[in-house]
């Protein structure tokens, strides 16, 4: 009968050394988590998390036995989480740029972009409108595939621990390992893809975002989120210093390892915040000698910004919030508008400019990338499909410059991806024709996987070539 409970060890309580995440660096977040990677590749998801077990996950009688070290300087000859969660991160950005969109949806924040102006520079629109249709002027956004607007926000849950009982470390298959992390939420939201869940006291920093969730669901006010239990090993300890001993393995069976509570959010666009800003050039300051003035006296320039009175200091900029609005989700064309948030309608309410011209710069903020279509159905918990993921998997592979210490399989593989098939010498030579080798992410066959995937999906049509 599966059971639960706390293993061989009670969790560690707050205060307890190794219990807090300080002076642990947190790894760049990625839209590819790094245990989905370990799983994608075949590694061991125990050793990868840094672990191993007495009698489940052994090191000894083990030609997988190989422990992953969160950075490198623990383990200075081997690739660290640290070095793979950089290497994906460089991946997914060069990825983005060649799609025009992210491989799964990115919080964007503070875009600027220049106004658009009228096509007749000598005279201008009035507030922002197009004649004769008088819609308001567009902003071609850098990414595409919109799925919101507005800055990420995030407000805490609740805080779920051992002592009361909201997070649970179970035995589900009873063969005495406790695999599996439970959490219980009470919430009065309705909309479980926004509940996640994070290392505690780290306001939400989706760098400290505990994933991939194994299942979560909501039901009669209860949100419950399954994981596999070595995700929440204590960071603290993961990121020890070494001693004299080299570096350590973590007991996975013995639960006062992992930690005692977890933080869980809501995250969402803030529909009460600007989801855009705009900015004017202070005319005032167009006069040399009133510039002059303020830099020599260090004085201020008073400015007219949206019906309250700002200081211009040195010659700053005038601005203004306003809102956001989709215009074409694909390619990413945005209509900002000057509004303000009124608490007692519960939303933006359209404004005038401040300024009685067109603004010069646009700022903005949104949520776009592509998304999953198991997620859009409720059946996934991830909105990065699994074939962006093996796409990330095999370019950022092929770019990592330390070796893996994992088994044969693993390695085989790892090789596979980083072979450079425009090398010729020794046993292998390849015959590859120009234009694959001329593609832009290289000629390591990673890079070639990469490339023939991305080529039909770009902004750009680009011919795909056979690897």
């Amino acid at each position: 009968m599966p059971s639960s409970g706390t293993g061989t060890g009670t969790p560690l309580l707050p205060g307890t050394p190794g219990a807090s995440l300080n002076p642990v660096e947190a790894l760049p977040y990625t839209l590819l988590s790094l245990p989905r990677y370990a799983r994608i590749m075949g590694i061991n998801p125990v050793h990868f998390a840094g672990a191993f077990g007495n009698t489940i996950w052994p090191l000894e009688n083990n030609r997988c036995s190989n422990i992953w070290s969160r950075y490198s300087w623990q383990q200075s000859d081997i690739v660290s989480h640290q070095d793979l969660a950089q290497v994906i991160l460089e991946a997914e950005d060069e990825l983005a740029n060649h799609l025009g969109y992210w491989p799964a949806p990115r919080w964007i924040p503070n875009e600027m972009h220049q106004y658009p102006g009228f096509y007749r520079p000598e005279l201008t629109t009035v507030e922002g409108r197009k004649y004769p249709d008088g819609l308001r002027a567009t902003v071609n956004a850098k990414w595409g595939k919109v799925v919101t607007t507005g800055p990420r926000a995030v407000a805490l849950v609740g805080t779920a621990t051992a002592t009361g009982g909201t997070l649970v470390y179970q035995d589900l298959d009873a063969d005495g390992f406790f695999e599996t992390a439970r959490v219980d939420m009470t919430t009065t939201l309705t909309d479980i893809r926004e509940l996640k869940v994070y290392f505690v006291d780290q306001n939400g920093d989706q760098r400290w975002e505990i994933r991939p969730v194994r299942s979560k669901a909501l039901s009669g006010g209860v949100a419950t989120f399954l994981f596999d239990s070595w995700l929440f090993i204590d960071p603290g300890l993961l990121g020890a210093y070494t001693t004299d001993a080299g570096f350590a393995a973590i007991e996975v069976s013995d639960t006062s390892n992992y930690v005692s509570s977890v933080d869980v959010y809501r995250e969402y666009a803030d529909p009460t915040a600007a989801a855009s800003q705009f900015f004017w050039e202070p005319t005032d300051c167009n006069v040399c000698s009133a510039c002059a003035v303020s830099l020599e006296t260090g004085g201020s320039i008073l400015l007219e910004t949206a019906g309250t009175t700002s200081t211009c200091t040195v010659c700053g900029l005038t601005y203004q919030d306003g809102c956001l609005m989709v215009r074409d989700v694909e390619n990413g064309i945005l209509i900002p508008a000057p509004a303000a948030y009124d608490s007692d309608v519960g939303d933006h309410v359209l404004t005038t400019y401040g300024v009685a011209r067109d603004p010069d710069i646009v700022k903005l903020w949104y949520y776009a990338g592509d998304v999953d279509e198991y997620y859009l159905r409720g059946t996934g918990t991830e909105p990065l499909s699994d074939f962006w993921a093996q796409t990330i998997v095999a370019l950022a592979t092929a770019r990592l410059h330390r070796p893996f210490c994992s088994c044969s399989n693993v390695t085989s593989l790892a090789e596979r991806w980083r072979e450079d098939i425009a090398f010729s010498g020794g046993d292998s030579s390849y015959i590859v024709n120009f234009d694959s080798l001329d593609n832009p992410f290289g000629t390591r066959r990673g890079e070639l996987f990469a490339w023939k995937r991305v080529a039909s999906f770009g902004k750009k049509q680009v011919k795909a070539y056979a690897i």
